[in-house]
């Protein structure tokens, strides 16, 4: 029984052996192949919207105007915020903290630049949930980054839009409105959020 399967791998591999030897020599990379291959290495590398990300490390305070509903008055939150660049200067990373209508609020987000779709990206995080929030969008002709998202969930959908403004490298603006929340559609916008940060 042993000699029998001895045999027997003897016979697969032998098969293996001239399977192998039958097959075609592979074509070496064509000069398209390796431009493409070029290419692709140097967007995943960080680009020049990378290095104004990296205009805003260090220690925020922010100053949040909180508006429940559309044309009501806003209500006035503090916190503060720090930022730093992860992943080789990829992505910028701000974690915040502060209140949220007398309770202690946290939140962490993340921003980029997506090279390959020329986008800028963020996706975030807080303590009013256990999901995520992203959204992704060019820079407008005024200088306004406006990043789109949609979250879905057994309670409705929301459909939104953040907004980003580089005042200068010590002041910025972070904006959130609504389109849409479950059944209830904005137009114009419902802005809910704007916080406004100045360096420490």
């Amino acid at each position: 029984m042993r000699i029998t399967r001895l045999f027997a791998l003897f016979v697969l591999t032998a098969a293996g052996l001239i399977s192998l030897a039958a097959r075609p020599p592979q074509d070496a990379p064509s000069a398209e192949d390796m431009a493409a291959m070029a290419e692709m290495m140097r967007l995943a590398q960080p680009g020049p919207e990378h290095a104004e990300l990296a205009k805003y490390v260090g220690a925020w305070t922010g100053e949040s105007s909180i508006f429940m509903a559309p044309g009501a008055p806003s209500m006035k939150q503090a916190s503060s915020a720090s930022c730093r660049l992860v992943l080789d200067g990829r992505f910028l990373q701000m974690e915040s903290a502060g209140d949220f209508m007398g309770q202690p609020f946290g939140s962490m987000g993340m921003f980029g630049f997506d090279r390959r779709n020329e986008v800028w990206t963020t996706v975030g995080f807080d303590t009013l949930g256990t999901y995520w929030v992203s959204g992704s969008g060019p820079r407008d002709d005024e200088g306004v980054i406006r990043m789109h998202g949609r979250d879905d969930s057994p309670t409705g959908s929301q459909v939104y839009y953040f907004e980003i403004d580089f005042i200068s490298d010590d002041e910025f603006t972070s904006s959130v409105f609504f389109t849409e929340q479950g059944p209830q559609t904005y137009d114009p916008p419902f802005k809910m959020v704007e916080t406004r940060y100045t360096r420490k």
